[in-house]
């Protein structure tokens, strides 16, 4: 079977045609995902900046209930967050909004 020049040049027309698309695709994603991620980092330093300011007061006089109130409170308002911790200066976590039952494993770890 023998193939004309006209098949074989729209067969090679055709073959870079899609790995031309399939390398914009992917050009694209990842443009997107790295809108994404700079726009999640910059909610994340509004919501930090926000939380800064209501735990000052708390922080100061060591009222850790309250601490712990306002930081699971900024999580609810916010869906995309999955966990907020607070560290001390020796950089272990005094507060977190982690599940009880890991919370007391992760207060011994540095960061």
């Amino acid at each position: 079977m023998k193939i004309n020049i006209q098949t074989k040049l729209i067969s090679y027309i055709t073959i870079v045609i899609f790995f031309i698309a399939i390398v914009a695709i992917l050009l694209a994603s990842q443009a997107v995902s790295k809108g994404f991620t700079e726009e999640m980092l910059k909610m994340g330093q509004v919501v930090v900046n926000e939380l800064a300011e209501q735990i000052a007061n708390p922080l100061i006089t060591g009222d850790t209930p309250k601490i712990e109130l306002l930081i699971f409170r900024a999580k609810q308002e916010n869906e995309n967050i999955e966990y907020i911790f607070l560290l001390n200066r020796e950089k272990h976590i005094m507060a977190s909004t982690l599940q009880q039952e890991y919370s007391s494993k992760y207060h011994q770890i540095s960061f």
